[in-house]
This record gives structure tokens, C-alpha cells and sequence, in this order.
């Protein structure tokens, strides 16, 4: 009898020794498995207030507003943002004097990557700072009858930026009113991203880029005939607000306004534009 008690609390102990060593092996999987991040793609439509001018042909100011549209991916997390933006605007512009009308077309498309990582001394209940590194390449095609053999110009920036972004995210788990406004339960967020230029090239034509179509036995003109590659050429800044919210089906609508900066290197054929990007994008969950 004695044995048997005896074989009957050895068996108990090995089964409680295996047990609490399966439940510790399962909470170190547990805190090993990193949280997925969520996927979003987006399309968003607006309009670009913007202006330029280009010293290589006159000094005047051409302004207008363009039709923009944006596809991108975005990939956030509370420790790391990943972004990718497609985009493209074409509008006329317009050089508006009492007795002059100088018409402009312009078209233009960017390509932007950005990767932040939140830096914890920095970030609080509150607020969420993140720092990290955004490469931009935008380029433009403008047409302008008025400049005759001038009629093509065309450029192209490509900038390494430091991003710095602070973002604040508000998650109603109940209904709130405030005086006779009603809140019901929802996800809202809203970040600001400043966009410091690290390295900025510029691909541009020269001093004169006027075509010689005809006159050198070419009856076609060389759009980037004469044109000059730049490194840390020029001066780029861009800066980004958002505010979104969750709608159906933990998608979201975005709101956007983007401010970009561009100046091309060299003072006497300076190119200059900027440009002020409001756009309103719906954004689904993919996972």
C-alpha cells in the first residue's frame, strides 16, 4: 500500500512539473511573437494650389490649381511606420497681367518611402514620436507656347530627408457628448511630419536650354539635351498633416494637406515652385 501511494505522488509531481514547464514554454512563445502590424492601401483625390517660376526663361510667377490623385501603402504600428506614396497632379497655369495672359501647362509625379521608428524617451501617453529617413523623387513637364524654342522644360528632384513625426491617437470606448455634440465610439488620429533635407539632387538643364531643333539638321527636339545632373544641389523641405478616422469595416478616411518646397541649385536660372496638396483618401484594411 505504501508503495503505491508512494508511486502515486512521484507520478503527480512529473505531471505537475511538466505541465508548469509547458505553461512557462508557452508564455515565452507568447511574449517572443512580435504583433502584427495592420495594412492599409489607399486612394485619395484633391487639388494642388501651387506656384512656380523659372528664371532660365523670365521671372514671372505662374500659379493654378491641379487635379491630384494618390495611391499608397501604409503599414503603422506603435514602434514603427512604414509608407509608400504614388503621385500625380496635371493643371494649368496662369501668368495674369492686364494686358498679358501667359498660359502654362504642368504635370507632375512623386514616388515617396518612409520607414520611423518611435523613439521612447521622447514619446508619452499622448503623444507618439517617431524619427527616420524619407526618400522622394518628384519630377514635372511643362509646355508654354508663349517661350516658342523654350516651349519643353522639365526637372527632376530627388531628396533624403530626416523625418521627424509626432502623432496623436484618440480611441473612444464609449459615448462622450460635449455641450450637445454626441461622440460615439471611434478610432481618430491626427500627425504632423516634418521632412528636413539631408542630400537634395536636381537634374536640370543648363544656363540656355533653348531647342536647336532644325537649325543642327535634328527635326526633332532633345527634350534633356544640355541638362546637368547636381548632387547636394538645391534645397528641398516638405512638411505633412493628417487627420483620420475610422468608418465601416476599420477602414479609414483621411484628410491630408502636404506643403513641399523646391529650389533648384544655381541662383541665376533658379527654378522655384511651391506647392500645397489638400486630399481626401479612403483607406482599406487589408489585414
Amino acid at each position: 500500500m505504501k508503495k503505491q501511494i508512494a508511486l502515486f505522488m512521484f507520478l503527480s509531481a512529473g505531471m505537475l512539473n511538466t505541465s508548469f514547464a509547458e505553461s512557462i514554454s508557452v508564455e515565452k512563445d507568447s511574449a517572443n511573437v512580435k504583433p502584427k502590424r495592420p495594412l492599409y492601401a489607399g486612394l485619395g483625390l484633391g487639388n494642388n494650389i501651387s506656384s512656380f517660376r523659372d528664371f532660365a526663361t523670365s521671372p514671372l510667377f505662374y500659379k493654378g490649381t491641379a487635379k491630384t490623385i494618390s495611391v499608397f501603402v501604409d503599414r503603422p504600428s506603435d514602434k514603427k511606420d512604414m509608407f509608400i506614396q504614388a503621385r500625380y497632379s496635371a493643371g494649368t497655369y496662369r501668368y495674369d497681367r492686364s494686358d498679358q495672359l501667359i498660359v502654362s501647362k504642368l504635370k507632375s509625379a512623386s514616388v515617396r518611402y518612409s520607414m520611423l521608428w518611435k523613439i521612447n524617451p521622447l514619446s508619452s501617453d499622448k503623444l507618439n514620436i517617431k524619427v527616420g529617413g524619407t526618400f522622394d523623387a518628384w519630377g514635372d513637364l511643362r509646355i508654354n507656347q508663349k517661350l516658342q524654342n523654350n516651349t519643353l522644360g522639365a526637372e527632376i528632384f530627388t531628396t533624403l530627408f530626416l523625418s521627424i513625426k509626432a502623432s496623436h491617437q484618440i480611441v473612444l470606448t464609449e459615448q462622450k457628448k460635449i455641450w450637445f455634440l454626441k461622440f460615439n465610439p471611434r478610432y481618430r488620429n491626427t500627425f504632423f511630419q516634418l521632412n528636413l533635407p539631408v542630400m537634395n539632387n536636381t537634374f536640370r538643364n543648363g544656363y540656355i536650354y533653348t531647342s536647336t531643333a532644325g537649325l543642327d539638321g535634328n527635326p526633332k527636339p532633345s527634350l534633356f539635351k544640355g541638362y546637368e545632373f547636381q548632387a547636394f544641389s538645391g534645397l528641398r523641405l516638405s512638411t505633412n498633416l493628417m487627420y483620420e478616422q475610422a468608418i465601416f469595416n476599420n477602414n479609414i478616411l483621411r484628410f491630408t494637406y502636404d506643403w513641399d518646397l523646391l529650389l533648384s541649385g544655381k541662383k541665376y536660372d533658379q527654378f522655384q515652385m511651391a506647392n500645397h496638396i489638400f486630399l481626401v483618401s479612403l483607406v482599406l484594411k487589408l489585414k
